[in-house]
């Protein structure tokens, strides 16, 4: 999702119901860090998060209507419930028909209004977002790849290791490594 992102997301502190609570945290944090205070980085974490989420609220309400990408498709009903059921359950084993069902849309209906809202059809967005959660999985834990596959939704390894070395350049193996 972040990668839908544009590069830059601009924060204007001129205008908004938020700009005397960022100005009093950037403040403060620049403060505690001056005077060398600033003993943990929870609280920056916490700040940036909070930015983060502000400049995402006001970006979501000045997206147009030629940005597309998630945002987009998250806003719309039936796509944002597809969506969630995505991002939630993706080990199951989706197809277009089976998501088109979740939301009560018609199979070709639903391909047509994922694709024009999110930017790729529904299976090539299933199989980037469990190739991303493999990635986390694989950074973060040790579980071995045959486990990994099943959880993101692939039925064997060798499998989960083709789409992951067709997308990423590597195989799994190799790519935790690094």
């Amino acid at each position: 999702m972040i990668a839908a992102l544009p590069r830059v997301l601009k924060l204007d502190i001129r205008e908004g119901v938020a700009r005397d609570w960022i100005e009093a945290s950037v403040r403060y944090a620049a403060g505690e860090l001056t005077a060398g205070r600033f003993a943990s980085s929870n609280l920056m974490s916490r700040l940036s998060e909070l930015l983060f989420v502000e400049a995402m609220r006001q970006y979501s309400v000045t997206y147009t209507d030629q940005d597309g990408g998630w945002l987009k498709g998250i806003a719309d009903p039936k796509i944002g419930r597809a969506l969630a059921s995505i991002h939630h359950n993706v080990g199951l084993p989706w197809s277009a028909e089976s998501l088109a069902r979740e939301v009560s849309m018609s199979r070709s209906a639903f391909v047509d209004r994922f694709t024009t809202l999110i930017g790729v059809p529904p299976i090539r967005y299933l199989t980037i977002w469990r190739l991303q959660a493999a990635k986390v999985s694989l950074r973060e834990t040790r579980k071995p790849i045959d486990q990994i596959a099943e959880e993101v939704g692939y039925g064997s390894g060798e499998a989960f290791s083709r789409a992951f070395r067709r997308e990423f350049g590597l195989a799994p193996a190799r790519w935790r490594q690094r």
